[in-house]
């Protein structure tokens, strides 16, 4: 039954994932995965999928990189190159490449156009706004403070209260991916550096040392389950 729980959560969260773009959420699936267990064959699956995605990138007029999809250029967090940056700069921090290096730097700026038709969190500017801090722009950042004050372009008042737009402006939304409750998460992220917008976003603080050899046998030190005096609790297998 564990296994089973862990297994089914496991999928729900790689399909969540895989919505950042074609192959960057594979590429953060293994990143955490290698921060879990140090095992380096995940940050070469890491590297080759965030290269698929990097060879879609393309350098806009206005000096913009975005995610080429095959019929529009995406900007976005989801599926776009903001989504992107979360990943290389993760990358990046395990595995220094020189070719690599610049796109935090060239995806920071693109997460400052004045032209964001959406204001939420996966596909608008409230996305543009996490990243920005997820890339080290901190409360007085002139680009976050300028995307910020472009939020009061969609803000709009119901029942005497703020509310925001959701997806195409076609109606008020409150919920996370596209009305007010992101735009909540991405200003609390920059504000008052409330953690990650979304879950795993953040990587761990340093990766675990790698294993070998498979599961732990019950009554290992530090085996899961592990009780007082040596008596090994339940294991999940």
């Amino acid at each position: 039954m564990a296994s089973a729980g862990l297994a089914g959560g496991s999928a729900g969260i790689a399909l969540t994932l895989l919505r950042f773009a074609a192959l960057t959420g594979v590429a953060v699936l293994h990143l955490r995965l290698y921060e879990e267990t140090g095992d380096l064959t995940c940050l070469d699956v890491a590297g080759r999928a965030l290269r698929h995605d990097t060879a879609r990138l393309t350098a806009l007029p206005d000096g913009t990189l975005t995610l080429f999809d095959g019929t529009a250029h995406l900007p976005y967090l989801h599926g776009g190159s903001a989504g992107l940056a979360y990943a290389v700069r993760d990358f990046l921090t395990h595995r220094p490449e020189p070719d690599l290096a610049p796109l935090p730097e060239a995806l920071r700026r693109t997460c400052d156009p004045v032209h964001v038709h959406n204001c939420g969190l996966l596909r608008g500017r409230a996305g543009s706004i996490a990243t920005l801090a997820a890339l080290g722009e901190g409360p007085d950042s002139p680009a976050v403070l300028r995307q910020v004050r472009r939020l009061a372009w969609h803000a709009r008042t119901h029942r005497g209260n703020l509310a925001f737009p959701g997806f195409r402006l076609l109606r008020l939304s409150s919920d996370l991916a596209t009305g007010a409750a992101g735009i909540l998460l991405a200003l609390g992220r920059v504000f008052d550096g409330t953690g990650p917008v979304l879950p795993f976003l953040d990587p761990r603080p340093s990766p675990r040392p790698h294993r070998e050899g498979g599961e732990r046998r019950v009554g290992d030190p530090g085996a899961a389950g592990a009780g007082r005096g040596g008596d090994p609790g339940p294991l999940a297998v």
